[in-house]
């Protein structure tokens, strides 16, 4: 990554090297993935998936050491993660989303908006043509929600789903 995006006085060519993470919750009631990572095609083609951004980031890893496949150490497919968590849409930080067809992904609405607003793949946003919703709801509302929130639709009809639908 180009250091002057971080350090203001660093000199133009001068790069660090940032490490791409995820982290995996693995929950009686689900499993929860807080970010995804880079797209295994960066590896070969950054220029293709990531577009101007390549002229700022540079992929460091295989396409082994991706999420998908460092998922299944865990003995874990992405159909068993049930909710994707993302921060934001950077491209090295929901790059794999689209592997995660089962799961709810949650993010927050100004992230989205930002995301689908004009001239956002030159502000760093990956294009964001997933169906995420948007959730307006009052403080006291969510938190009363989250204690029995089921895991959504992806995984309603899944391994954890009653039979009414809520989650186990």
């Amino acid at each position: 990554m180009k250091k002057s995006i971080f350090v203001a006085d660093a000199e133009r060519n001068e790069t660090i090297d940032l490490p791409v993470s995820s982290a995996l919750i693995r929950h009686k009631q689900g499993n929860v993935l807080f970010h995804t990572g880079c797209h295994p095609s960066v590896v070969t083609d950054a220029q293709g998936r990531w577009g101007q951004l390549a002229k700022v980031m540079r992929p460091m890893m295989g396409a082994n050491q991706t999420l998908v496949p460092s998922l299944a150490c865990t003995g874990l497919g992405s159909d068993d993660v049930d909710i994707v968590i993302n921060s934001h849409f950077h491209p090295d930080h929901c790059g794999c989303n689209q592997f995660f067809r089962k799961a709810t992904i949650f993010a927050h609405a100004k992230e989205i908006e930002a995301a689908r607003a004009p001239g956002a793949d030159t502000a760093g946003y990956l294009k964001v043509d997933l169906g995420l919703r948007t959730a307006h709801r009052t403080r006291k509302r969510r938190e009363r929600s989250v204690r029995r929130r089921h895991l959504g639709a992806g995984s309603a009809s899944g391994p954890h789903a009653r039979d009414d639908g809520r989650a186990r």
